[in-house]
């Protein structure tokens, strides 16, 4: 590399922490190097502590551009000028553009999901969304859904309280993906339906599964709920740690779900830690894990809404500011108490999200190689 650096050579960054495991800094200057490009890409162990300081260093050191990874997605957006649509909408920036001495903040997204969800049969999207995100998101999502799918948004609001109980004092959080569901869930009436996380990408196969599961079932006195199992193999990235809920399966049904918060690809294999990387425990490539991915019935709603309540009754009093109510949980209780039941439908596509900036090459890349194969039209929305 310093034969290539000259008085010309700009600097391109990543902040991060921890930061040291990042194979960002290789990929991006073989890449350079192989362009001509006169580029150094270098990373930085950058905290929320430090942010603001760096980002006004970055700026009088009139840096081209800068990678952002955890724990600074969503604090950097406060100390750049801009953000683009999809930033505004997701409240995170992965990505920082020096256009002309302004600090442009982006992020990446996907919108195959929802392709692959309306070819298994869905026929509806419900987009569950803050309210002052609503014209960002016209811009960013509906223009190209326009006339594909049907859709409605549905806003989470922090004062959607149960019946008797009012929003903390200091509380500004929103409640959680259990009442991002259930926001949702209200509209739907009598109709089954299906939860994901928007920003993944699940392939077609769970998908198609969920939904002959959902056109099939019946209601009865035990709800009979769905999720779609990916192996973890098929989850991790070479890029860092990743948090997943480890699930135990017997004959197709599920016993319950483990989450374990750091998970990394190491070099003899995948393994997990609960003690910050000290030791290490060893885990199968074919360990199931849950992406959230789920079916519920109908009858589901009202079983959430009662877990709702006794979230206010129970948790939020214990730390008013941050609790949260959790959709997975809410699933492991009803298994707990004998209410529910979950099928596990096993799914063997690969997973893709972007836990980590590096993993934006890998996620573009895939989604190229799925069109060229004509799993996927392009442009994905034309027709």
């Amino acid at each position: 590399m310093a034969e290539r650096i000259t008085g010309h050579t700009e600097l391109i960054g990543l902040i991060a922490t921890p930061i040291r495991h990042s194979m960002s800094p290789t990929m991006h200057n073989e890449a350079f190097a192989h362009l001509g490009l006169d580029y150094v890409y270098l990373a930085f162990e950058v905290g929320n502590q430090e942010l603001k300081d760096v980002v006004q260093g970055f700026r009088a050191m009139k840096l081209r551009g800068f990678n952002v990874s955890m724990p600074n997605k969503t604090e950097i957006c406060q100390y750049l000028d801009k953000l683009s649509p999809a930033a505004q909408l997701v409240g995170a920036v992965n990505t920082v553009v020096n256009e002309g001495g302004s600090l442009v903040g982006h992020t990446t997204d996907g919108e195959g999901y929802m392709r692959s969800a309306r070819e298994a049969g869905f026929q509806k999207v419900i987009f569950i969304i803050k309210e002052e995100n609503a014209q960002d998101f016209q811009e960013a999502v509906f223009s190209k859904l326009q006339g594909q799918i049907d859709y409605q948004v549905v806003y989470q609001k922090l004062e959607d309280v149960p019946e008797g109980f009012s929003v903390p004092e200091g509380r500004v959080k929103p409640w959680g993906t259990g009442h991002a569901a259930l926001c949702a869930a209200r509209v739907l009436g009598d109709a089954p339906y299906a939860v994901i996380n928007a920003d993944d990408f699940y392939g077609r196969e769970g998908f198609r599964k969920i939904y002959q599961f959902l056109k099939e079932s019946k209601e009865g006195p035990v709800l009979d709920l769905a999720m779609v199992g990916f192996y973890l193999r098929n989850t991790v990235t070479e890029n860092g740690y990743v948090s997943r809920g480890v699930c135990q399966v017997k004959d197709h049904m599920l016993e319950g779900i483990t989450e374990r918060t750091r998970i990394e690809q190491r070099e003899d294999g995948i393994a997990y830690s609960e003690d910050g990387g000290e030791t290490w425990v060893p885990l199968p490539g074919d360990t199931v894990v849950s992406m959230n991915l789920w079916g519920f019935p109908a009858g589901f709603t009202a079983a959430l809404e009662e877990d709702y309540r006794r979230f206010f009754q129970e948790d939020v009093p214990k730390n008013p500011e941050k609790a949260e109510f959790y959709l997975p949980f809410a699933v492991n209780r009803l298994l707990d108490q004998g209410r529910a039941r979950v099928t596990v439908l096993f799914s063997a596509d690969k997973w893709y999200g972007v836990t980590y900036h590096e993993d934006k090459a890998t996620v573009v890349e895939a989604i190229r190689a799925m069109t060229r194969q004509g799993r996927y039209p392009a442009p994905l929305w034309g027709n």
